[in-house]
């Protein structure tokens, strides 16, 4: 598994996470293991959606008066 540092990431991120689609990538900060950077192939789609935005909304409470007066 190839190593990189945070700097390197942060440094060139878009060129490591298409790397990290053809093998898993070790993250290091100072010298010790802080993440994997890998494919997400195997996820599965309720691991990745973001919540609907209208129904999220819909659960809020309602605004009755006006903060503004």
């Amino acid at each position: 598994m190839k190593t990189i540092n945070i700097r390197q990431l942060h440094e060139a991120t878009g060129k490591y996470v298409r790397e990290s689609a053809k093998y898993p990538l070790l993250i290091l900060e100072r010298g010790r293991p802080v993440a994997i950077l890998q494919k997400a192939e195997n996820l599965s789609k309720a691991a990745v959606g973001l919540p609907k935005r209208e129904a999220v909304i819909r659960k809020l409470p309602r605004i009755t008066r006006d903060s503004t007066r």
